[in-house]
């Protein structure tokens, strides 16, 4: 028999497996990212069957290598309800793009508590939310120990509103150190709206009543993530949460 563990973890995504289970993927509290099957669950009445965003005392037996875990029980310990579909939306763009990290064992607590804490200020959040999966996207660059800092030049290394990026390196500069570049093929002007989240994103949620996104913003700040996430990364970040998200904006 494998060994038996018990952890705490929130649901990111499940999808059916055979006619009467379910594989999950969950970020646990001390396992990090981590695939289960939960064999037979779905036999269960509703209230049994793991739902994508709630949080679970889970107990399971270890894989064998390159395996899957196996759910023993499970204990619901945190239910989320979203009642904006953009927050709902928002909320599992952040559970798709932590699917997609590669979490060393020694911070797996920190992800899930960056998580935890971006789920529920979504809850109650009666604004802009998009922005805020911007943040959480923007400090797990930072826990990659990349220096990504929106409000800061990389020209001057001054703080100051930035006006252009670079597209093949995604490097932000502010419009004087803009106007002493010898002109890049692949220079993005920002657009003013892109310009002030950029700059407030540290705290943005201080601003977020102030906000009123467009579809054409929201695709420049996307695009230029996935610029950076290619460039320093080597990958490309592509969410399909995140193109069903841009939908609800017109």
């Amino acid at each position: 028999m494998n060994k038996l563990i018990k952890d705490q973890a929130t649901i990111l995504n499940t999808h059916p497996y055979s006619d009467s289970s379910l594989i999950i993927k969950a970020l646990g509290k001390e396992s990090g990212n981590i695939d289960i099957i939960a064999k037979g669950i779905r036999k269960k009445s509703d209230s049994f069957i793991l739902q994508a965003l709630n949080d679970y005392e889970l107990t399971l037996y270890t894989p064998r290598e390159g395996g899957l875990h196996l759910l023993k029980e499970s204990s619901l310990t945190k239910e989320r309800h979203y009642q904006n579909p953009k927050n709902w939306a928002t909320a599992l763009c952040g559970a798709e793009l932590m699917q997609k990290q590669l979490i060393s064992s020694d911070e797996h607590r920190q992800y899930y508590e960056l998580l935890s804490s971006f789920l529920d200020y979504l809850i109650g959040l009666d604004a802009e939310p998009l922005p805020v999966f911007w943040r959480l996207l923007n400090r797990i660059i930072h826990l990659q120990g990349l220096e990504l800092k929106t409000c800061i030049c990389s020209g001057c290394e001054e703080q100051k509103p930035e006006y252009a990026y670079t597209k093949h390196d995604a490097q932000l500069y502010c419009q004087e150190c803009t106007h002493n570049l010898i002109p890049p093929r692949d220079l993005h002007i920002l657009s003013e709206e892109a310009a002030r989240i950029f700059f407030h994103l540290d705290h943005i949620g201080n601003h977020l009543n102030e906000l009123k996104l467009s579809k054409s913003t929201i695709q420049e700040i996307n695009d230029f993530f996935g610029d950076y996430y290619l460039a320093h990364n080597r990958k490309t970040l592509k969410l399909k949460s995140l193109s069903v998200l841009e939908q609800l904006y017109v």
